[in-house]
């Protein structure tokens, strides 16, 4: 997968229709065959990061809102995961992907999904901290008006007042 998506970045202007529908659908069809699951499992959810933010940043492809709607849910999914390494791949793909391929409203849809997660009271903490990498991740330009609640919440996190469960094992957290 990696290696896609490296050929993807360099290759992107040369590579056929059909290679490219092929490349798009590629990390559907490890989520179908259930590849996240087992040994390896985390390294292949990072590369599925890793292509779709080559794949989105390929300007000469067609991209149709639909494909952004489904790599959205990959990077939700990913965003949540209890790995740092993964939750980043996944912010880097969500920078890549809204600024590229996102229309205005997916981006707010964006913003509201993920301060939905921040104000949850029973989310985790590992989930929270995707939410917050991935509401940096979107370009400062497309949070418009609504800059100001984003601060509002980050701050609320960056303080830790009213984390849901501060008895949580986090080994993350407990690092700092």
């Amino acid at each position: 997968v990696l290696g896609v998506a490296a050929l993807t970045e360099v290759l992107q202007d040369q590579v056929s229709a059909d290679n490219q529908a092929s490349i798009r659908n590629l990390v559907p069809s490890l989520e179908k065959i259930r590849a996240y699951r087992g040994r390896g499992g985390e390294v292949v959810r990072q590369a599925a990061c890793t292509l779709l933010g080559h794949v989105a940043a390929a300007s000469s492809w067609t991209f149709k809102e639909a494909t952004s709607i489904r790599y959205l849910q990959t990077i939700d999914e990913c965003a949540r995961h209890s790995s740092d390494a993964i939750q980043v791949a996944a912010a880097d793909a969500l920078r890549t992907l809204a600024a590229k391929r996102f229309k205005a409203e997916l981006v707010s849809k964006c913003i509201d999904n993920y301060l939905a997660g921040l104000r949850k009271p029973d989310e985790t903490i590992a989930a929270r901290r995707g939410f917050v990498l991935c509401l940096g991740a979107l370009p400062a330009s497309a949070l418009g008006d609504r800059g100001s609640e984003v601060i509002a919440v980050l701050a609320r996190e960056i303080k830790g007042q009213e984390l849901p469960c501060k008895d949580q094992d986090d080994p993350q957290t407990r690092q700092y």
